[in-house]
């Protein structure tokens, strides 16, 4: 199950503004864990597992369909891709926001007919 998912997610990595992809579980455990220059950013990962629990929680209790921001020179995007799962992106300044939506809704969907 772990290499299906990967292999969905994998298209996303082939974008070079595209450093971190990854599927969480709702209570904030990563599931799959894709990393392009993750010593550059660990910094960055550990700030959003301090905060993801939260951002988690919100948007399972359906307060927030998602959560995009900036953080120092980062976009990250976490994105519901079911009742449980979370997809989490982090990409430097220059990535396209709306292509990364589009590419969430995709990989939302392929990974809907999964058995996750």
């Amino acid at each position: 199950m772990i290499d299906a998912i990967k292999e969905v997610i994998r298209p996303l990595m082939l974008d070079e503004n595209i450093l971190v992809v990854a599927i969480y579980r709702i209570d904030g455990t990563p599931i799959v864990v894709e990393s392009k220059e993750m010593e550059k950013i660990l910094e960055v990962i550990y700030w959003l597992e301090k905060q993801i629990q939260t951002l988690l929680y919100y948007i399972s209790a359906g307060l927030f369909n998602d959560a995009e921001f900036r953080f120092r020179d980062y976009y990250v995007l976490l994105y519901p891709i079911s009742r449980t799962l979370v997809l989490g992106i982090i990409a430097n300044e220059e990535v396209s926001a709306y292509k990364i939506r589009i590419d969430s809704e995709s990989i939302k969907e392929t990974l809907s007919g999964l058995v996750i």
